[in-house]
């Protein structure tokens, strides 16, 4: 570390973080072993910076503080493979993919508090709320609110691979893994950039109902507020527990959705990116109605009293954007809409006669099937506006 004259560059001090000086190679140029990362933090006087490449690597990472006026060490703490609660090896906290922090990165502030990436870190630099939340990916994703949200990239700020997986949060948490990386974007502000003010923050990035998996890239300038709501992860709206379905999106049984003994019409936009796949399912083998695709065309099907019918569209998607609209009228006449325009009538063996017992699911049926398709009938691509 160096510190120099502003008005002509003369030198100050210097300080080396490294305990000793040895060097090897990286990236085709000599550095040394216990590089410092990234900036470092000045606040009141004290400059804080992490020296090291890994909490596994060289001994770990050195977090050190200097007095800014004459690079005098105020203190030094050690980060390693030593659990500092426990003593033992820090891994024994791993939970399928979910680790402490590991890696360097640029330090933050909010006054109170530094942190590294999501980790808290206190005035003597003790790790705080070390973590991981849970083995649970929507859980650890859904721990956001409460004291402690930053702004933090949990693969580093100085990241540039513009990779899917990898996004800024406003927030205190992340979950790794393909069922855990689009978590945090649900519940706190997300994006590919970041700022915020004293009340919001502002960013560019996807929506969260376009973080998962790698459909159509979505992007938008948005503003949501820094007060973080308090949602527990897997809850549902209505305050019950959360709905026993593998369904990427999906909607618990509830009066407001009773569909028994009454006309109904289910509307939504599409864009698909495969053949086929369950747009949208509500019940099973006994009462429900569910909208299809395959070979790119549209099906709508409803069950009352275990009796199935299904009305299919002999006209494809268009590509891009295709709005989708399924009828069941009083007189057990079934229409269904592609853009504005009918495509396909039948009639039902009735109105459904009791309410379905599973939920409504979007981009898959998670029990039983209502149609004749195979339950692992997913559909891949964008629904909006249901």
């Amino acid at each position: 570390m160096y510190c120099l004259r502003a008005k002509d560059g003369a030198l100050i001090w210097r300080y080396r973080a490294a305990p000793t000086d040895m060097k090897h190679m990286a990236f085709e140029q000599i550095e040394s072993v216990w590089p410092v990362h990234g900036s470092v933090l000045v606040q009141k006087g004290v400059a804080m910076f992490v020296a090291g490449r890994s909490t596994f690597l060289d001994g770990g990472l050195r977090v050190i503080k200097l007095d800014v006026r004459t690079g005098r060490k105020l203190m030094e703490k050690i980060w390693d493979n030593r659990d500092p609660e426990t003593g033992e090896d820090i891994q024994n906290r791993l939970q399928t993919l979910q680790m402490q922090v590991g890696l360097p990165d640029i330090l933050s502030s909010d006054g109170k508090y530094t942190y590294l990436r999501s980790q808290k870190i206190d005035e003597a630099g003790e790790r705080l709320e070390l973590g991981p939340v849970s083995g649970d990916a929507s859980r650890q994703g859904g721990t956001q609110s409460g004291e402690g949200a930053h702004l933090f990239a949990p693969m580093g700020y100085l990241d540039d691979t513009y990779f899917h997986r990898a996004y800024w949060v406003y927030g205190r948490n992340f979950a790794g893994g393909h069922n855990g990386y689009y978590q945090a974007g649900k519940f706190a502000p997300a994006g590919r950039m970041l700022v915020f003010n004293d009340t919001n923050v502002f960013g560019f990035g996807r929506e969260p109902q376009y973080l998962k998996w790698t459909t159509t890239m979505e992007h938008q300038l948005f503003s949501a507020p820094r007060e973080i709501p308090k949602v527990e992860a897997g809850s549902s709206a209505t305050g019950g527990k959360a709905a026993p379905s593998s369904a990427l999106v999906s909607f618990p049984v509830k009066a407001g959705l009773d569909p028994s003994e009454k006309a109904i019409t289910v509307e939504m936009w599409v864009f698909p990116d495969g053949p086929g796949g369950v747009l949208l399912a509500c019940g099973g083998p006994e009462n429900g109605f569910a909208l299809t695709m395959a070979r790119k065309r549209p099906s709508f099907s409803v069950r009352s009293a275990k009796e199935l019918v299904t009305i299919a569209s002999d006209v494809a998607f268009a590509s891009g954007w295709n709005h989708l609209a399924g009828v069941l009228e009083e007189n057990k006449t079934m229409r269904l809409y592609l853009n504005g325009k009918e495509v396909a009538q039948g009639k039902a063996s009735g109105l459904i006669s009791r309410m379905p017992k599973q939920p409504m699911d979007l981009g898959s049926d998670s029990g039983s099937a209502v149609g004749d398709y195979k339950p692992d009938f997913r559909f891949t691509g964008l629904l909006d506006e249901l």
